[in-house]
């Protein structure tokens, strides 16, 4: 069994174009989808 893979999201510049809630959903499908390969 693999050691699960932990991503530390870095916060995003005060002049990010990027919504925070995009990068929470990015994460959290990341996750998933790293579940699933398992």
């Amino acid at each position: 069994m693999e050691a699960p893979v932990v991503v530390m999201a870095e916060p995003a510049p005060a002049g990010s174009s990027v919504n925070p809630s995009f990068v929470v959903v990015g994460v959290l499908a990341a996750l998933l989808i790293a579940a699933a390969a398992d």
